[in-house]
């Protein structure tokens, strides 16, 4: 939860998957097979959609109230 304390927005993840993108393709610019750079991209937007803290949801997995 070490990002907790800063607001990830919408901005921020593009932001932040902007320069997970660059580093996909310098990373595996040498490689025939696409199939790594795709599985990191999954992998990368989903963590990025994860980091969000401005969605309104809640990001504890306590009960409300609690």
């Amino acid at each position: 939860m070490r990002h907790l304390p800063f607001h990830i927005g919408k901005n921020e993840r593009d932001h932040w998957l902007a320069h997970m993108s660059a580093a996909i393709e310098t990373a595996t610019a040498e490689l025939d097979d696409e199939t790594i750079a795709a599985e990191l991209w999954a992998y990368f937007v989903k963590t990025a959609e994860q980091m969000r803290n401005d969605t309104g949801l809640p990001i504890s997995s306590a009960p409300p109230g609690r």
